[in-house]
Order: structure tokens, then C-alpha cells, then sequence
């Protein structure tokens, strides 16, 4: 960055001598003198013709008038140090610049060339070893009340400055010192730097931290040779080789730059739009790398320069963009842009003699530049830092999503809960249940759900983001969530109901939710219903979800659009918790019993099985009815553990009926209940077959009963599996049927022993026409299907004496007996023959 900004305008024409001219006198002078003229540069090699002035010549001022001239000599630079001291004065004269192509001092004593070095880096005769490098230095010694004329040549490609200064040979020790101790410091800092970032580059290797040691190895070759400090390190030809190239490196400087500046910035998301300037950029400066083998320095300066200023807008307009796009490393790259300009500024007013040349001004770009790499390591280590951060990021988004999941809520924000809600007056947390996502799939398929499902939470994300009332949930990188997804279809929302009501947020959260989606060109409508829950800062967020929860399940089981939480949510998952609690002891301990209520022929009154029911009797000698506890023993995974206690108990109730009345037992079925998730179980025909070996009773002595909704499910499956039963030789029988669903394929398909109407058609079937109509279509299917026919819930003479004018087969209800326990039934099998007959 900013290389050449210690290029100055070159100084061709000196307006007069005097310029070039200074007197010293030893007597008033202190341990070291600067001496800071410029020299103007010549652009053309006129090396070969400086000593013709001064070789085998004395000095006079005719030709040093000459000498000041424009001309194809270079330019020259003259002081004069009077010696008044009456000893032998030792003096060093030190140049503070290492890339000169030609330097020539000439030592004159009274006028007789004294000591000529030539210090220039294209001088052939300049042989540096490291060990004994000084710097372009100059000893000689002043005789007492002796006069000395220094001319000193330079003949350069670059800048006008010379800095030179004039020591004691004691104050030039401890200059040296306190040189190689400074040039130690940067070395061990730029090594330092370099191989921390080189282990980091081992052992998480990327391209950006490979373009930085790149771009680090370079500026550290660059400094070397313009600082001098390379002879130190490197043989002298090889800095040689450098400082005659400082352009060659000004421009692979550039190219690595962009370079790194694009990887590292993450430019095709963070800066896409800077995109198409860096290749274009990259081969501009390739081709100065290469046109600086052929081209003088002069003359590639101002392409430089405009590459420079290019090279510095794009870099830092990069990196502002990509902190606008919240990629929080950019900053570190936009400061480093602060310090290398800066040091660039000062180099550039240096060498321009537009600022006082002292060591801070004239290394002002190193130090910039310095600063830059160390603020580039840690932004590389921020970098880091950010992708690890980012990478974690993703396991707490939804999948597809730049919304929350619930690791977020699980993980993150408890943990962030009372900072988020700092200074918030009325905090609520919402749990929106959203409905309508399963008919995208009936409809499109999976792909679709995941498409729609995206631009609705975009969507919802992108409104709250713009409201007021809506709170920020912080992620890892420092950006922000304002929704959460859940499973189950499912969302959470924090708001802050500080200037206005929660209900008016509400509703305008769920008029924007279940705006239309347009989805495979078809209108497809979200419903959201909520539940919603106001919260402080020293709550848990478990415990406001698990209330904002119940109030969306309460929402959901009464039709609401939002309800806020109560307490008789938490009353009512109490009593259910309990009842389950209570429900697996019964379970377990074999608590639950069988009831059966007797099925008997219309026709000849004679009975013809029983349906076994379960209860669940109670220490007050009650009994808990099935719908009471059916349905959390489903919700629990129990359904089927109830219905092994059934199969278990019934089949030991007809091995006692075979063994001690067989002839009851001979035309007698016993009917039990299976439910959807039974038939789904794996255990269950094996189950069955077990207990009818066990017990030995033939299987045709049981009839399972099925409702219809079990071909709303997953019909071949269901179809599969009581095919099977039929063929181990259980009977079928569809329970509840004109209540469900089925269709005549299914009936057929399935060639039930027996259809069972709902008793919702059979009270008071006497005298309602429509139920009549409904009980005879039936009877007709059934003997369509060759199935036998049971009407359930007879409680009247009239309404059995209808159903037997109607040829219906078999019938149970109240009219005959209730269901009674298996004891109670045992000993009443002869007296339900004796019930009225229709």
C-alpha cells in the first residue's frame, strides 16, 4: 500500500550554488551535524563522465559552479569543515539512503583529492560484505586548522533528498549501536509476524493467509532493500538486485494486495460488485512488474501512481463494503489502509523536503507499513475467528434460513436473555403455530415445502426486522435473528409491547403471516394461531416457552386466533401428567380390566358373543371409562401395551368359557378393539397367535374391530396387514361404520365378517326417517359384501323391532345389558336369552 509514496518530484535544475553549498566549523560544531540539502536526480547514465571534474584535479570553485548545473553529470553537493581544534579531528560522514545507483564522495584537503569512495548500489568497485556493513559511510581524518571540501555525486532514477550527517567517530559507535539495534527490532518483528502466520497457514491452510505470507515476504524483501537492512541478511548482490528493482516490487506489491484484499474480504459475498476489477487490476500490475526490467523509474512513476490510487479506492471501498455486509474483520483491514496512508503521506512529504527529515519523517512509511501487517495478522486471526464463529452460526439457523432454530433457543438464548431484554418495559414471548405448510406437500412435494417454507420466514424476518416493537436475538457472528423456526411448524417471536398492545402486535403479525403465498401459481393461505406470554429478564426462557406453548396447544384445541397464557393451562397438564403417571402404575401392576356387553341374534334372540371393553376401575370402587384415558395412553406410546392387557385378558376369559360351558363357547365371539397405531405395531400378530396357543383357542373365536379412519392413514399397509389376520383366521369387523371413511373397493378388499352401525343412526331409528334411510343402505352394502350386520346402542323394544323388520343380524346396547365385568357376565350368559325379544 502506497510504496511509492516516497517518490517525489524530481528536481532537475538547482537555481543557484549556493544551494548546494555549506560551510562547517568543527570548533561550533556538535557530535553530529545533519546535513539535509536536496540533490536534484539525473534520468540518464552519466556515471562515466564524473570523474573527468575532480580526478587528478584540484578543486576550485569554477568547476563546482559547473558542476551545479543540469547536465548529463548528475548533480553535485559541496561543504567545506574547518578545522580549529588543535588536534587531529576523526569524523564519519553517514548517508541515510541505501538505493542510490551512483554515489561519489570526494575528500579534498586544501584543494588536494584526499580519500574518493564511490557508494552507489550500480558502482561496480562497491564490494559490502554483511559483517562489516555500515551504511554509505565515509571516515577521514582533519588535520589541525586544516580545511576539508566534501564534494559528493549522485546520480539517481528517484527522489532529490540525500540525508546525510556528519559524526565523531565516537557519536557514529553509538549511532551504529543503536542502528543494528533498531534494524534488529524490525527484523525480529517482521520474522516474528511472518512465522506466527506461516504455523497458523500450517495448520488451518487457506488462500488468504497463503496471499498474506506472500504479500509479507515481499514488503519485508522491499524494506530490506530500501532501509539497508538487507545486507544483514542477504548477500550483497542479491540486495543490490533489489534496490535496483524497488519499482518491480512497488508493482507486485499492488497485484498481491488486490489479491489478498479480495480473498480475505470474502469479496464475492461481502463486496460481489468489486468483483470485476480485480483481475483487470492484477494484469496491470503484472505487466509493470515486467516493464520495469526495461523501463528507467522515472518513467513508470506516473502509471504507478494512477495504479496506486486505483489500487488504494478499490481496496478501501472493498472493505467498506464488506462491513456494511456485517463481516466485522473488514475493520482491522480498513485501519491498517489508516496507518500505511499515513505513512505514506509523511514518506511522500519527506522526500518532496515539504516536511524536516529526522528518523521518525524519513522512516514514517515503514512504520505505517509495519503497523499495516501487524493489524492484517489480526484481522486474519479476526477472520478466523469469524468463520469459526460463522460456522457456528449455522447450527443454530434453520436450514435454508437466516432465522434461529431451536439449538438457538436451547443454547443461546438463555444464556442471552437478560441482555437482550435490558430496558425493555413490556417483553412478551410469542409461539406461533402455522398451518397449511402439510397441504404444500400434498400438493407440490418435499422440494416445494422447503422453497415456501424459506420465503415465508424470509419474509417474516424481513417484517419484524423493520418494527419497532420487534426484538433482536443476537448470533455469534453479531448479527441478529428476529424469528425463531420450531418443529412441529412452529415459530417464536420476541416483541417489546412498549407503545402499543400486544394484541394490536398480534395482529399485525398475523395479517402480514397470512398474506397469500404464490407457490407453483397457485394461492396457497397460512394460518397462524399464538400463544403468547409476557416475560422479565431474570425468567427462563423454558419456562416462558413451556407457557407460551400450552397457550398455542389451548389456541389450537379451542380454534383461537391468540390466547395469552393462564394457569388453568398448567392445572390441566397437571391433571394429565397425573392421570398418565397414574395410568402407567395401572399398566404395569395389571390394574385394568376387561367389561364385556353381550351381542345377540335379532332373529332368534340367542346370544352371540360380546364386545370386551377396557376400564379402569379406582380404590372408591369407580371406574374410569375408556375415552377418558384412550387418548393420552396414545399420545404416550401406551395404546399398545393397553391393548396386549386386552388380548392377554380376553383370551384367558374364552379358554375359561371353552373349559367349563363349551357349548356357549362353540357359537360364541368374542370382539376386542384395536386402534391404528395396534395394526402399525410390529409385535401385534405375533402377539396374537401367542396368546390363542397359549390359551388354546381357535382364532376365529376372536373378532378385531377397526374403525374406518384407518384407511385415511397408510391404506396399502393397513390393506397388508389384515390381510394377514384373516389369514391366521381372525375375523374382521369395521366398527363405527357411516361415521369414517371407506369406500366399496376397500370393503371389498377387505371382506369383513361383520360391519358394526354407530349407534349415532340407531337411537331413535323408529321413528327418524333420515336414519332409517341411512340403517338400510347400510344393511343393503352389507350383503353386497357378504357381512354380517350388528347395530350398536340398542336401548329401546321399538328401535330393536325395526332393525329385525330390517333383517339386521346381530344387535347390542342397554336394551339386553351395559358392559359388565367378565364375572358378572360368566354368570348372566344363560339369562340374556331370556331379554325381551323384538
Amino acid at each position: 500500500m502506497g510504496i511509492c509514496f516516497r517518490q517525489s518530484v524530481l528536481l532537475l535544475v538547482l537555481a543557484c550554488s549556493s544551494l548546494a553549498s555549506q560551510a562547517l566549523t568543527l570548533e561550533t560544531t556538535t557530535s553530529q551535524t545533519p546535513i539535509l540539502q536536496p540533490l536534484p536526480s539525473r534520468l540518464d547514465d552519466g556515471a562515466s563522465h564524473k570523474a573527468a571534474f575532480w580526478l587528478n584535479q584540484d578543486f576550485h570553485s569554477a568547476l563546482y559552479g559547473q558542476a551545479v548545473q543540469p547536465s548529463a553529470t548528475g548533480s553535485w553537493h559541496k561543504f567545506s569543515i574547518d578545522n580549529t581544534h588543535p588536534t587531529i579531528q576523526s569524523q564519519v560522514l553517514n548517508f541515510d539512503v541505501h538505493i542510490i545507483r551512483h554515489l561519489d564522495v570526494y575528500v579534498f584537503n586544501n584543494g588536494t583529492l584526499q580519500q574518493h569512495r564511490a557508494l552507489g548500489i550500480r558502482d561496480q568497485h562497491n564490494v559490502i560484505t554483511s559483517a562489516d556493513y555500515q551504511g554509505p559511510t565515509v571516515h577521514f581524518d582533519i588535520l589541525p586548522d586544516h580545511k576539508i571540501d566534501i564534494l559528493i555525486y549522485k546520480q539517481n532514477h528517484g527522489p532529490g533528498i540525500i540525508p546525510m550527517t556528519l559524526y565523531t567517530q565516537k557519536a557514529f559507535n553509538q549511532h551504529l549501536k543503536k542502528q543494528q539495534f533498531f534494524w534488529g527490532a524490525i527484523i525480529a518483528l517482521l520474522l516474528s509476524m511472518a512465522i506466527y502466520n506461516a504455523l497458523v497457514y500450517a495448520m488451518h491452510p487457506n488462500q488468504s493467509y497463503l496471499w498474506y505470507l506472500l504479500f509479507h515476504s515481499t514488503c519485508f524483501f522491499y524494506f530490506g532493500a530500501l532501509n539497508g537492512f538487507g545486507y544483514l541478511l542477504w548477500p550483497a548482490w542479491l540486495q543490490s538486485l533489489l534496490a535496483q528493482h524497488i519499482m518491480t516490487l512497488n508493482f507486485l506489491l499492488i497485484f498481491l494486495l488486490v489479491n489478498f484484499s479480495s480473498l480475505f474480504l470474502n469479496a464475492k459475498e461481502n463486496a460481489p460488485k468489486h468483483i470485476r476489477f480485480i483481475k483487470p487490476i492484477s494484469i496491470i500490475s503484472l505487466l509493470g512488474v515486467v516493464a520495469s526490467f526495461w523501463l528507467p523509474e522515472y518513467m513508470l512513476i506516473p502509471p504507478f501512481s494512477l495504479l496506486q490510487l486505483a489500487g488504494t479506492v478499490f481496496g478501501i471501498s472493498m472493505g467498506i463494503s464488506a462491513y456494511k455486509k456485517r463481516f466485522k474483520p473488514a475493520l482491522y483491514f480498513l485501519i491498517s489502509w489508516v496507518f500505511t496512508l499515513s505513512g505514506g503521506a509523511i514518506g511522500m512529504a519527506t522526500v518532496m523536503n515539504l516536511l524536516p527529515i529526522n528518523f521518525f519523517t524519513l522512516h514514517g512509511f515503514l512504520f505505517g507499513s509495519i503497523l499495516e501487517l501487524f493489524l492484517l495478522s489480526m484481522a486474519l486471526a479476526s477472520r478466523m475467528s469469524y468463520f469459526e464463529k460463522a460456522l457456528l452460526t449455522q447450527a443454530y439457523l434453520y436450514p435454508g434460513t437466516q432465522v434461529g432454530n431451536f439449538s438457538y433457543l436451547k443454547q443461546i438464548l438463555p444464556d442471552n436473555l437478560s441482555s437482550i431484554l435490558a430496558e425493555k418495559q413490556k417483553p412478551y414471548l410469542l409461539v406461533a403455530n402455522l398451518d397449511g405448510f402439510k397441504n404444500i406437500v400434498a400438493l407440490f412435494g418435499p422440494k416445494t415445502l422447503s422453497e415456501s417454507y424459506y420465503q415465508h420466514t424470509e419474509r417474516m424476518q424481513s417484517f419484524l426486522r423493520k418494527k419497532d416493537w420487534s426484538i433482536a436475538m443476537p448470533l455469534p457472528t453479531g448479527s441478529h435473528v428476529y424469528l425463531l423456526a420450531l418443529p412441529g411448524e412452529q415459530a417464536m417471536i420476541l416483541v417489546n409491547a412498549k407503545t402499543t398492545t400486544i394484541e394490536n402486535i398480534i395482529e399485525q403479525i398475523k395479517h402480514y403471516a397470512e398474506e397469500s403465498m404464490v407457490i407453483e401459481k397457485q394461492n396457497i393461505n397460512i394460518r397462524m394461531q399464538l400463544g403468547f406470554i409476557q416475560i422479565s429478564p431474570t425468567d427462563t426462557v423454558e419456562d416462558r416457552y413451556r407457557k407460551a406453548q400450552l397457550a398455542v396447544i389451548n389456541c389450537i384445541k379451542h380454534n383461537e386466533n391468540y390466547l395469552a397464557y393462564s394457569d388453568r393451562f398448567d392445572h390441566a397438564i397437571n391433571a394429565h401428567m397425573q392421570t398418565l403417571q397414574q395410568l402407567r402404575h395401572a399398566i404395569l401392576n395389571n390394574q385394568l380390566t376387561l367389561f364385556f356387553q353381550p351381542k345377540l341374534a335379532l332373529k332368534t334372540n340367542t346370544l352371540q358373543g360380546a364386545e370386551a371393553l377396557i376400564r379402569w376401575p379406582q380404590a372408591d370402587g369407580s371406574y374410569i371409562p375408556p375415552v377418558q384415558f384412550i387418548q393420552i395412553a396414545e399420545q404416550a406410546g401406551l395404546i399398545f401395551e393397553i391393548t396386549k392387557l386386552v388380548i392377554r385378558q380376553g383370551c384367558e376369559w374364552l379358554a375359561q368359557l371353552k373349559q367349563h360351558q363349551r357349548t356357549t363357547y362353540n357359537q360364541f365371539t368374542l370382539s376386542l378393539n384395536l386402534s391404528v397405531l395396534d395394526l402399525a405395531h410390529p409385535q401385534l400378530m405375533e402377539y396374537l397367535q401367542s396368546h390363542v396357543l397359549i390359551n388354546d383357542i381357535e382364532s376365529d373365536k376372536i373378532m378385531l374391530e377397526i374403525t374406518e379412519s384407518v384407511f385415511m392413514e397408510n391404506q396399502q399397509a393397513f390393506l397388508q396387514t389384515l390381510g394377514k389376520l384373516k389369514t391366521l383366521g381372525f375375523k374382521l369387523a369395521i366398527d363405527d361404520f357411516g361415521t369414517g371413511y371407506s369406500s366399496m373397493l376397500y370393503l371389498k378388499n377387505i371382506a369383513a365378517h361383520e360391519i358394526k352401525i354407530d349407534m349415532a343412526f340407531i337411537r331413535g331409528i323408529d321413528s327418524n326417517g333420515v336414519n332409517q334411510n341411512i340403517v338400510t343402505a347400510i344393511i343393503q352394502l352389507a350383503r353386497a359384501t357378504g357381512s354380517v350386520v350388528t347395530a350398536e346402542g340398542v336401548e329401546s323394544q321399538s328401535e330393536a323391532l325395526w332393525l329385525a323388520s330390517r333383517t339386521c343380524d346381530l344387535a347390542q346396547g342397554y336394551l339386553w345389558s351395559p358392559a359388565i365385568s367378565g364375572k358378572d357376565f360368566t354368570q348372566r350368559l344363560a339369562s340374556f336369552a331370556q331379554s325381551p325379544q323384538p
